[in-house]
């Protein structure tokens, strides 16, 4: 099917003598058919009878499936399982990602059995987090496998995969023969696609200093590429066309190897149209051709325009065509260059990832230069240690060195910026009217056949570029709600609660577990917070010192600015103790406070009453230590209880003599040592929040969830309903969950008509 739109669309440009109008309008036409029908298509393949998403099983299944292996990742942790069969029942849609520990002996094509214990990835649970689940499907990968076990070889299949993946090992082995581990790495990223070669730190620093689009293989790359190739492919080729062929075949068999990226698939096929075009003596036009890459990009994926990959290639190309020339008139070249891109990719950048590099403007000025010029260099030197390997390690001391000099600048570029403008999550319309300002803007500029006058030009000048600049001030604009805001995160089996006051004042409570590499909080609290631009923390409360609770605090403090912190006293320092204690000793801010029964704070309008620990009472048991927090809002109540056991939510009921509250957060994660019968009893919250993860010991425990439908109270757990938001104006609650029921994109994707679906693969 793809190879026959590619066909008939090649046709079309290339042998129908029609307007270039016609042109545009019918790709238009064609690129929003192929957008509508990717979305129904790809729900179908998701919810269809036939798709291993419906498949669920706790124990482990027997999988029949064809390995494959993406050459564009040779560098990463997994490999996937293009499924034929679970437990002898046929299946047609979806793959599993599976670690590619266990597969070191098979090739991409082999048919395969083995067992394996499957799961549904991870749904976005959070406002601002990452939809691991939407992420594979976009992929048609639809289920993870875990714990693989008697693997047996069926068949081989032939796999074009394999000619590319042995063609590209023999590259990657030259580039760890030529550079040492560093270097190898970034060389493997920018030459072949292998960013998950690269160590964190590396990716963070070319991030930092606005120069990720290196890992990304784009129009740069393929632009060299194509120039280095024609000039060289001349050398063995007089006649034009067998050139083309030559250069169209070296550019497939590149593209394969590094993986087609939408940037790829546009920069590729816009350079070969162009250069056909002009063989095929066909009049060219800039706009028109890159609609065609468009479509020829939707055609191998047509899920590709919901990803943002493509949406910033697309952005940034056109920016770079309408802009540069306009900036020009006011700015040197380079300067235009690097302000046209930068204008182009910073709404896109804000919507999706509420960060603004400011110093890529300057990184850009002086890396594209040098990355024109080290990019073939690094070609070349691979190449030549394939005929003389002394020759090639001659160049790639001067490479090394030229790779030294670029992690020192980006070094610098890193220091002078700091941290990153960071913004709200913006609302799409305002993306969408920031675009047509930005790319309408140079047509105000230019000189039409019919003469308006200076005046009226003037005018639509100066009225265009003041609603652009209004744009620009809206994306860094705040408002403060006036309501005290609670928002429970689901952050696994873990605690963390932001809180944000009427007055504006920001705390946070507790911090979640450290998760891998302690990364936790960077999928969870961060990007919340980021979400709504939120750069400081007023009060960051850690109501004890257990890792779920603490365990992303080191993150937070590095990463946000934080003016005080609320701890508990304690006996015995844990490890966070020790690292807080160090870090504080090197660091102004934050300002440390120890929080113990009986004190109170004010808030603006919110009192907040602090019930345990109590001072002459420490305990060695970090749960009964817990701070426990009672906040009244005018007529509402919430209650923050940490993990604390049952002997202690007994005391505070008695001492304090606790009535009816509002939102009551359960104690230890629905554990059945907390939410006892006689705190429930007194409090009767109108709701009890579990904050509870995927975890081995029983949470929340039946016997708590027995106890709050014994007293018809109702509960929201946040491993089911992700976050948990509680708005409220002093006398009113509202309560909104994150997740919602997928009924509405299933009835769509159920419902594609029969005529369709010859089409899906």
């Amino acid at each position: 099917m793809t190879v026959q739109l590619l066909a008939v669309l090649i046709y079309f440009l290339f042998y129908l003598k029609i307007s270039r109008n016609s042109v545009f309008i019918f790709l238009l036409l064609l690129a929003f058919f192929l957008g509508s029908f990717s979305f129904v298509a790809d729900n179908y393949r998701y919810y269809a009878p036939q798709s291993i998403s419906n498949f669920q099983s706790q124990a482990k299944v027997l999988v029949k499936a064809r390995l494959e292996i993406d050459p564009g990742d040779l560098s990463g942790s997994n490999y996937y399982l293009k499924v034929k069969e679970l437990n002898k029942h046929n299946f047609r849609y979806g793959k599993i990602i599976v670690s590619k520990r266990c597969f070191d002996n098979y090739h991409s094509g082999d048919l395969l059995s083995l067992y394996l214990k499957l799961s549904l990835p991870q749904k976005q649970l959070n406002p601002g987090g990452f939809s691991y689940r939407n992420f594979l499907k976009q992929k048609q990968i639809y289920l993870q496998g875990w714990q693989p076990t008697n693997i047996k070889f069926l068949a081989a299949s032939f796999d074009y995969r394999k000619l590319i993946i042995k063609l590209k090992s023999k590259f990657l082995d030259k580039v760890d023969l030529l550079f040492q581990d560093k270097n190898q790495a970034l060389i493997k990223a920018v030459v072949f696609g292998e960013r998950s070669a690269l160590a964190k730190k590396e990716k963070s620093l070319l991030r930092g200093a606005g120069a990720s689009h290196l890992l990304a293989i784009s129009g740069l790359h393929i632009g060299i590429l194509v120039f280095a190739l024609q000039q060289f492919i001349l050398k063995f080729f007089k006649q034009s066309k067998k050139t083309l062929f030559s250069l169209s075949l070296c550019l497939v068999i590149y593209i394969l190897m590094i993986g087609a990226s939408a940037a790829v698939i546009r920069a590729a096929s816009l350079a070969l149209l162009y250069l056909w075009s002009v063989e095929l003596k066909r009049d060219t036009d800039f706009l028109n051709l890159l609609a065609v890459t468009l479509i020829i990009n939707l055609i191998f994926d047509p899920a590709a325009i919901f990803k943002v990959s493509l949406q910033l290639s697309y952005l940034l190309v056109l920016g770079l065509y309408l802009l540069t020339p306009f900036l020009n008139k006011f700015l040197p070249a380079l300067l235009a260059v690097s302000a046209a891109a930068q204008l182009a990719a910073f709404a896109i950048t804000i919507y999706y990832f509420n960060q603004y590099n400011y110093i890529a403007f300057l990184t850009n000025i002086w890396l594209i230069p040098l990355f024109s010029f080290l990019l073939p260099f690094l070609f070349i030197i691979i190449l030549i240690s394939f005929l003389n390997i002394t020759l090639a390690s001659l160049g790639a001391i001067f490479a090394a060195k030229l790779l030294n000099i670029t992690f020192a600048l980006l070094t610098l570029m890193v220091k002078l910026q700091g941290k990153p403008l960071l913004f709200k999550t913006p609302p799409l319309f305002l993306v969408v009217i920031y675009y047509c300002l930005l790319f309408y803007l140079p047509l105000t500029f230019r000189h039409y056949q019919i003469n308006f006058s200076l005046k009226t030009q003037q005018l639509k000048q100066i009225t265009v570029l003041t609603a652009f600049i209004i744009s620009l001030l809206i994306f860094s604009y705040q408002n403060n709600s006036q309501l005290l805001k609670v928002t429970y995160l689901a952050v696994g089996q873990g605690d963390g609660i932001y809180v944000e006051f009427p007055n504006g004042e920001k705390m946070i409570i507790d911090t979640g577990p450290p998760g891998k590499d302690n990364m936790g909080i960077a999928y969870t609290i961060i990007p919340y917070l980021d979400h709504f631009g939120i750069k400081n923390i007023d009060y960051l409360v850690i109501s004890h010192f257990d890792a779920d609770h603490v365990g992303g605090m080191p993150y937070l403090l590095k990463n946000k600015q934080i003016n005080n912190i609320f701890i508990p006293p304690f006996k015995k320092p844990a490890k966070y103790h020790v690292w807080l204690n160090n870090y504080l000793s090197t660091h102004q801010q934050p300002k440390l406070y120890k929080l113990t029964a009986g004190q109170q704070l004010q808030v603006g309008q919110c009192q907040l009453s602090i019930l345990n620990p109590l001072i002459n009472k420490i305990s060695s048991d970090r749960n009964a230590n817990s701070i426990v927090i009672l906040v009244n809002y005018k007529n509402n109540s919430f209650l923050f209880t940490g993990d604390l056991p049952a002997s202690q939510e007994k005391r505070i009921i008695r001492e304090y003599k606790l009535k009816k509250i509002n939102i009551l957060k359960a104690g230890h994660h629905g554990s059945n040592t907390s939410s006892c019968a006689e705190l429930l009893k007194n409090l009767r919250p109108d709701l009890t929040v579990i904050s509870v993860g995927r975890n081995n010991f029983g949470h929340p425990a039946p016997e708590v969830l027995s106890r709050l439908n014994k007293y018809n109270l109702k509960y929201l757990r946040t491993d089911q309903n992700g976050a948990i938001t509680v708005l409220s104006n002093g006398s009113q609650l509202k309560i909104k969950t994150f997740l919602r029921e997928e009924k509405k994109s299933k009835l769509i994707g159920q419902a594609l008509p029969e005529l369709l679906k010859a089409f899906v693969f």
